[in-house]
This record gives C-alpha cells, structure tokens and sequence, in this order.
C-alpha cells in the first residue's frame, strides 16, 4: 500500500514504511515539461490529486500552468487538457483554464471534474488514461494480519500551505495505545 503525495513543484509515493520517493516533477525548479520523471516539470503549486485505481494513474492540477496532468504510477507525465490562462472547452490542450485547483473523479463515468478557480467553474473531461502503467515497488508490505505486538508508523501529514488549503493537523508520531493493537481496533 501507498500513499500519493503532491507538493510544491512534484508528485511522490510515499510507502508503508514511510519511505518517500518521487514519482514525478523537479523539486528545484518550476517549469512545463511532459516526461518521465524528474525529468518532467511542473508551473508550482499542484492544487489536487485523484488517482484512478483501476488504470494506475494520478490526474494532478498544474495550477500555474493552467493545465490537467496525467501522471502514472511508472512517472510518465501528459498533458491531457489545458494550454495557458483562459477559459475554452474544447478537445486536450484546445480547452483553457484559469487556475484549475481542485480534481474529483468518477471511476464509473471515467469523468473528472475540475475546480476552475478563477473561471468560478466546475469543468468535466472525459478521462482516457494510458495503457500499460503499472505500480513496483520494492519496499515490503508489513505482515498480515496485524499483531498486538506492533506498532503504528509514525506518520506526519504533508500538505501544502496557501490560502485556499491550509495544511492538515495531523501527526501520528506522539500516539500512545492504552490497548494491544487488533484488527478489530486498529
């Protein structure tokens, strides 16, 4: 199992065991570039994430970039809607956003609904991923079922500071268990 994270310039998988690895993007400078990768770029602020479970990719929101990113779980990243500031509908990079931020999808539909923040909008793209992207990890999984001898990870929550989303509360690193860990209280 892992956890998908967006931060500022980047996409990373972050695993059981805590480890953080980076999927896509260049941490050091922004940019636009459709790669694999660190070679891939992105304008800043990556406003949202979904991933489609059953395809294996991530749809991201290159904010400043004013674009739709695809993203697989192998670090290949396409554009797949968006070109500059605007506001057009349209086919991939014929339609325009104005800051797109936030990013829901419906697995059913294939449909993906896109916060255009400065368009007061809500947008829609039929979503078509690309085939062949598949997940490897070689971080193990921790046993199963869980036993009351074990511990919880110390997780910390990751977000990014603005003014639309504050960073979340969240850090597990000071939890203590007044009962062994089970699978019925975990």
């Amino acid at each position: 199992q892992v956890m998908y994270v967006v931060g500022y310039l980047r996409v990373s998988v972050v695993t059981y065991a805590g480890n953080q690895i980076l999927l896509a993007g260049n941490p050091y400078s922004a940019g636009f570039a459709d790669d694999i990768g660190s070679a891939a770029s992105f304008g800043g602020s990556i406003g949202g994430v979904v991933l489609d479970a059953v395809s294996n990719v991530l749809y991201v929101t290159d904010t400043e970039n004013h674009r739709i990113r695809c993203v697989t779980t192998a670090g290949v990243v396409t554009t797949i809607a968006g070109w500059g500031s605007g506001l057009a509908d349209g086919i991939g990079t014929m339609a325009a956003f104005d800051t797109p931020w936030g990013v829901a999808l419906d697995a059913a539909s294939g449909i993906l609904y896109v916060a255009d923040c400065h368009n007061n909008t809500i947008r829609n793209i039929l979503a078509q991923p690309p085939t062949g992207s598949i997940l490897h990890l070689t971080t193990p999984l921790p046993p199963s079922p869980v036993l009351p001898t074990h511990q919880l990870s110390s997780w910390r929550g990751l977000g990014v500071s603005s003014i639309l989303m504050p960073s979340p509360l969240l850090d597990a690193r000071t939890v203590t268990f007044s009962a062994a860990l089970t699978p019925a209280n975990t």
